[in-house]
């Protein structure tokens, strides 16, 4: 019996060393003038205690005041968390119809500061950094390595998000679960979501989207995705499924796969617009597969193409995969490259027609000096063109632009690239360290391109050779590229083809 209590003391012991620890912010009172000001993890975990941990002030409390974190947080410990649940959301939705919710309703203002290796393993509704958020306003929260796994509504960000609005926040890493699952947001519900970004694996079941997992109401406006996402039915590069909205100068990256209602920037468009938005990457399933849309219905879109490769067993588009009494004007889907013929909509061009110079009736009645931007000497967009305000990921990862100039980004091009591809970074500051490393998919280094050198505030560049550190030629395959700060780690994709 005493071997028996000794046991049972050290296994207490060893918890408490993984425990969570919840401890009040030093400074502020939670008002919108004065609001809490969030540092470490113990401040962050103060937030989503419960009353029996932090019985003062009470939870309710807690969650309709107002916060700013000051600096970045290293959330890993939450892997061993409540023997292995992970982070508690800030927010309860329990899934059932307007009983027992418990939403945030307060503001957090990240302040471009980063929550890294945020980790959740919750088979519930509502599950993200915060699970339910009602009338609350969130923005510039960076959640970097998120590993995420819910039921139903999650996401890296939130989980089911109503009357709220989400600016300049981003996301990356990993998201699972069954239904209504985004790489930021899972349930978008008369929201504004604008100016965020995710670059995400998502994997899951149905409504399944890059960025949202359905669009309920309002708007998305100057976001985009980049990643891969895996669903069954409603399944979109962007958002999974869109009702009553809009989507206005968006565009994705991811690569996309599923079974009915796939499209490469919304998977399922009921009673809604997108307006100047583009789609690049793959996008492949059963049935009804659009290089932008996989259905429309009484849906309508306007100022848009798609660059993306199109597979599917049975019904597909180049644009649009399918569509009942819908319509788009000044549309277009590359040919060539969607390997489609034909679309629900949309007008299809040929490659040289759509890159630079573009032909005279391609992109016609276009913004071009206030929305779109010309890709002439294709090192932007593979010289399709952009949105002028946003940044332009290479797969995974983005360059400079406005909302998102406090961290770091970096792309290559030209990606996939044969014998060489320039590595352009950007940095938010003077930096005293940075390491550019490549490695294959093994994880194995091939390449230091810089090894602990300062460099200036802004954009540099350095071009790969497709070789090793010992000058040999590396083979045809999948690269990635760290680009390591002593702030942050930024990783892209590449591919070299032979």
């Amino acid at each position: 019996m005493k071997i028996l209590f000794l046991l049972s003391v050290l296994i207490a012991a060893i918890a408490s060393l993984a425990a969570q620890t919840a401890i009040q912010p030093a400074l502020g009172n939670g008002t919108n003038t004065d609001p809490y000001q969030i540092a470490t993890l113990e401040n962050l975990f103060w937030i989503a205690a419960d009353d029996s941990i932090v019985p003062s002030p009470a939870q309710a409390i807690r969650w309709s005041s107002h916060y700013i974190q000051t600096a970045d947080i290293d959330a890993s410990p939450t892997i061993d968390w409540f023997e292995g649940l992970g982070w508690s959301p800030i927010g309860c939705h329990n899934g059932l119809v307007n009983q027992n919710h418990k939403p945030f309703s307060g503001s957090y203002n990240g302040q471009n500061h980063s929550i890294t290796a945020l980790y959740m393993n919750r088979p519930k509704w509502g599950v993200g950094f915060i699970g339910y958020a009602n009338n609350a306003t969130i923005t510039q929260i960076a959640l970097q390595s998120v590993d995420v796994c819910g039921n139903v509504y999650v996401g890296a960000l939130v989980g089911y998000l109503v009357l709220s609005t989400v600016s300049d926040c981003f996301s990356t890493g990993d998201i699972s679960g069954n239904q209504y699952l985004g790489g930021l947001v899972g349930y978008q519900k008369t929201s504004a979501i604008s100016s965020s970004y995710s670059s995400v694996s998502v994997y899951g079941s149905n409504y399944i989207g890059g960025l949202v997992g359905c669009q309920d109401g309002l708007t998305i406006n100057s976001c985009f995705s980049a990643g891969t996402v895996d669903g069954n039915y409603n399944v979109g590069g962007l958002v999974g499924y869109q009702r009553d909205a809009t989507i206005d100068k968006c565009y994705s990256k991811v690569d996309l796969q599923g079974n009915q209602h796939i499209g490469g920037l919304v998977g399922y468009q009921n009673n809604s617009t997108i307006n100047n938005s583009y789609r690049t990457g793959l996008v492949s399933g059963n049935n009804i597969i659009g290089g932008l849309v996989g259905h429309q219905y009484l849906s309508f879109i306007s100022f848009c193409f798609s660059a993306s490769q199109v597979n599917a067993s049975h019904t597909a588009g180049g644009l649009v995969g399918s569509r009942y009494d819908s319509s788009s004007t000044s549309s277009y889907w590359d040919t060539e490259i969607s390997g489609q013929t034909t679309s629900y909509g949309g007008e299809g061009r040929s490659t040289q027609q759509m890159t630079y110079p573009y032909d005279a009736d391609t992109y016609v009645d276009w913004d071009f000096a206030n929305i779109w931007a010309m890709d002439s000497d294709h090192s932007i967009n593979d010289g399709y063109p952009y949105l002028r305000q946003m940044p332009v990921s290479t797969h995974d990862n983005i360059i400079s632009g406005s909302s998102f100039s406090q961290v770091p980004t970096l792309r290559n091009y030209p990606n996939p690239f044969n014998p060489e591809t320039t590595i352009c970074f950007y940095l938010p500051q003077n930096t005293g360290e940075v390491d550019l490393r490549i490695y294959n998919l093994r994880g194995q280094l091939v390449r230091t391109l810089i090894k602990s050198t300062a460099y200036p505030r802004g954009e540099s560049s350095i071009v790969w050779n497709g070789r090793d550190d010992l000058g040999r030629v590396v083979s045809s395959g999948t690269f990635f590229y760290n680009l390591i700060t002593p702030q942050r780690c930024t990783t892209g994709r590449m591919t070299l083809l032979k």
